[in-house]
């Protein structure tokens, strides 16, 4: 274990820190999905630690998305799905421009107004390139759509590049903080981008929801020190604290979701959002069905500008794993008491979920969308969530 740490100081101390904006996303073909249809995943980094699920109209199309909970109003958003199955999530990109701008970045802004004007990946490269130059947008934007479409779109203030999932021989892609058309060498997320590759190349095929949010969402391998924290025994980690720092899960994780768009011909109602909000490890997915508008689960909403529940509570859960809270404590994680006391239980209380949510998904499928369920189906979810919390409380207590 004392090897362990100290080859881990000075990797970690030799590298240059990453911003707060450390986004991971990837894209999966239909024919790469284990559910058949296109899957769209968005692991959200940010210092604003708290967001929640809102139904937003756009100026042609109504759309559910994720949204910082202390907005006053909402005018940026940070992934999302519309009425007729058009999908986009972010990363930043820090090496997409040529050269620097003054002016903020719009990358949310430019996700809310394309959820409301665009139907498919084709409108979204015509949305990109009629905007005014310089953009404000810096970011590789991921984007699937209901017609068969799935792109990433590596945009900056003067110049873009489109990357069609269907051109790559594996069926998916992925991106972190560099875009792969950018300035070389620079940018963000090197490290996250090599624990990516190896995580999605080992599974190869057959992607689930389920899979995506218990492998790379809640993954400790280490692109760099090519270690896995899962590996290691009890023993090894003796009193458990590891330097938490360039792992997908960060600190600064608020949320992983992963939509689960259609295919041709198919409901664009039926698009799911798989949502986990709040630090990953900490809490657990809940569907939200696109088609299903307002009605969307209590613990992932915010009532009254209240903080929703589900993210509250990860947050509470997250103090215990990261519980020093002067100088660079936020840098520890306790992963020992992650990996006993409370992952088991997540991953428990995700698999039942998503069982019930994939259960509800065929039959709309098959019998096509029903509001009234999705409504029966959101009490349960939510009592579910309630039972789930009390049960967790006792870890609190300790």
């Amino acid at each position: 274990m004392k090897k362990f740490l100290v080859s881990s100081f000075f990797a970690i101390a030799g590298m240059i820190s990453i911003p707060a904006m450390a986004c991971t996303t990837a894209i999966i073909s239909a024919e790469a999905s284990g559910t058949g249809r296109p899957l769209l995943w968005k692991h959200r980094d940010t210092d604003e630690y708290y967001n929640h699920i809102e139904y937003l109209k756009g100026e042609k199309y109504s759309f559910t998305a994720l949204v910082n909970s202390k907005d006053e109003v909402y005018e940026e958003v940070w992934a999302g799905a519309n009425e007729k199955g058009f999908v986009i999530a972010n990363n930043v990109s820090y090496n997409i421009n040529l050269k620097k701008y003054d002016n903020p970045s719009m990358n949310g802004v430019v996700m809310m107004k394309a959820l409301g004007v665009c139907a498919t990946v084709d409108e979204f490269e015509e949305f990109i390139r009629t905007m005014e130059i310089p953009r404000g947008a810096r970011a590789n934007f991921a984007v699937i759509d209901g017609v068969g479409g799935a792109a990433y779109f590596e945009v900056g203030d003067e110049r873009y590049f489109r990357f069609d999932v269907k051109d790559s021989p594996k069926g998916y892609l992925y991106r972190t903080n560099f875009s792969v058309a950018g300035v070389e060498d620079q940018g963000a997320g090197y490290i996250r981008y090599e624990a990516a590759t190896k995580i999605f190349e080992e599974k190869g095929s057959e992607f689930t929801p389920g899979w995506i949010l218990d492998n790379p969402a809640r993954s400790f391998y280490h692109g760099l020190m090519k270690r896995d924290l899962k590996d290691l025994s009890d023993r090894q980690l003796g009193e458990g604290y590891v330097i938490s720092q360039d792992y997908i899960p960060r600190y600064t994780t608020v949320s992983s979701i992963v939509f689960e768009g259609v295919n041709p011909g198919e409901d664009p109602a039926n698009t799911v959002m798989w949502s986990a909000i709040g630090y990953a490890p900490c809490s657990y997915a809940v569907p939200v069905w696109v088609g299903a508008g307002e009605e969307i689960p209590a613990c992932l909403s915010s009532k009254d500008k209240a903080l929703a529940p589900a993210n509250e509570f990860a947050m509470e859960l997250k103090g215990i794993v990261f519980p020093i809270t002067r100088g660079n404590g936020n840098k520890y994680l306790d992963y020992l008491t992650l990996r006993r006391d409370i992952l088991p239980a997540i991953v428990k209380a995700e698999d039942k979920e998503i069982a019930e949510g994939e259960k509800l998904n065929k039959s709309f499928i098959t019998e096509g969308f029903n509001i009234e369920k999705v409504r029966k189906f959101n009490a349960k979810a939510d009592k579910r969530f309630e039972a789930f919390r009390e049960k967790m409380q006792k870890i609190l207590e300790k």
